[in-house]
């Protein structure tokens, strides 16, 4: 997941920004991305192949 995000993810035909993701527990994670797209933490995550969990 994380070598996909240090490069950028392409999203509807454009690439995001890098993004810096840590490892906090086996299921946190802390994304840290510039873009300010339309929920775009979720669909990065979804692009890697995982989910965004509401608490």
């Amino acid at each position: 997941m994380r070598k996909n995000a240090r490069r950028g993810i392409v999203l509807d035909d454009r690439p995001t920004q890098p993004a810096l993701i840590e490892r906090h527990a086996p299921l946190r994670v802390w994304l840290t991305q510039s873009d300010a797209r339309f929920h775009l933490v979720k669909r990065m995550v979804a692009a890697l192949g995982s989910a965004v969990l509401q608490p």
